[in-house]
């Protein structure tokens, strides 16, 4: 009887703790509140202690299920508001063109109207003083004289010349007016003729009507040239 009475005291203390520790609020030794409900407050949460994190050991990512782009279903573009272009550009029938700067070449650039093919023929063309004349459209070859194209001046570009002289010796040929004036110079071959040919690329200005001599007999000497207002 007085075990039994023993055991009774026991068990009757431990309830008593029990209900002391559910109305204080005290944990078990799990760490779980006993006896007392959670507060729904706002609490502060100190953390210390954090592990350091180190990028190199993140495991691989890997995308997979993308969707695909199809360009075809892209929206059309419309551009709207752009200022219409016209293409065809209309001079007027009467507009003038005035070729004043001749190109790189002989003649390049000029007229059919002002350019000449001259030729100085002593026995053919006696009656000209000068004994030059100018090819015409028909064939013939009329005297050729500056005074009939006043404010002008000509431009000789080519010179070919014949002259019968003994073979082996100079024959002179000089042709020009004035300032402008070309000397060119041949030997006679084995026959006694003498030939020569001068190409200039910007040509000799000459003011009034050019003359031809030489030395040696039986000139004949063809040039050509234009003519450009005397500026």
């Amino acid at each position: 009887m007085r075990y039994t009475n023993t055991t009774t005291a026991i068990r009757s203390a431990v309830l008593t703790v029990a209900a002391l520790a559910a109305a204080t609020g005290v944990c078990d030794a799990q760490g779980n509140s006993q006896g007392q409900a959670p507060t729904s407050g706002t609490q502060n949460v100190n953390v210390v202690n954090t592990p350091s994190v180190n990028i190199s050991t993140l495991p691989a990512v890997t995308l997979s299920g993308t969707p695909s782009v199809n360009v075809s279903s892209l929206p059309a573009v419309t551009l709207s508001g752009t200022p219409t272009v016209n293409a065809n550009v209309t001079f007027p029938s009467n507009l003038g063109v005035t070729l004043t700067q001749p190109g790189p070449l002989t003649n390049v650039g000029r007229l059919a109207s002002q350019q000449y093919n001259l030729a100085s023929i002593p026995y053919t063309i006696g009656a000209c003083a000068t004994k030059i004349g100018a090819f015409g459209a028909d064939g013939t070859i009329p005297c050729f004289d500056m005074t009939q194209h006043q404010g002008q001046i000509l431009i000789v570009t080519d010179i070919e010349w014949y002259a019968t002289g003994s073979s082996g010796s100079a024959c002179y040929v000089g042709f020009g007016f004035g300032n402008g004036f070309l000397l060119s110079v041949s030997h006679g071959g084995p026959d006694g003729v003498a030939a020569k040919s001068e190409h200039l690329t910007t040509g000799i200005k000459m003011a009034g009507t050019p003359a031809a001599s030489s030395n040696c007999s039986g000139l004949a000497l063809y040039a050509q040239g234009y003519l450009v207002p005397n500026q």
